[in-house]
């Protein structure tokens, strides 16, 4: 049985996501060594910014996680926090939603 984004992404209306976080968060938060470091060094930055996407009409947010893999973090010297920083990542984002009251998709950015 399709769930409730399967129905919604099959008959419409279309999702509204949110958008460059990566460079949002970078402008934000000045001297990470990359975005995701963002989730551990400024997680009230994070939630900010999607709360600002949610505030602004997205339905779906998406993690602060693209890069937070072992081989990017590693040219970072961030491996030891790969954990800990796609953990917050989805954490920070599930209370963005909850801070917002809105009922938004939250999807892992890989």
């Amino acid at each position: 049985m399709p769930d409730r984004f399967e129905k919604r992404l099959e008959h419409g209306p279309p999702v509204v996501t949110d958008g460059g976080m990566g460079v949002l968060v970078s402008s934000a938060v000045p001297g990470l060594r990359c975005p995701e470091e963002a989730n551990i060094r400024a997680p009230e930055s994070v939630v900010t910014l999607h709360a600002s996407f949610i505030n602004a009409g997205a339905e779906l947010i998406e993690t602060n996680t693209f890069g937070a893999n072992r081989h990017k973090l590693r040219s970072q010297f961030l491996e030891d926090e790969v954990a800990a920083i796609n953990e917050t990542g989805v954490k920070l984002a599930r209370e963005a939603r909850e801070i917002s009251g809105r009922d938004v998709y939250v999807a892992g950015s890989i």
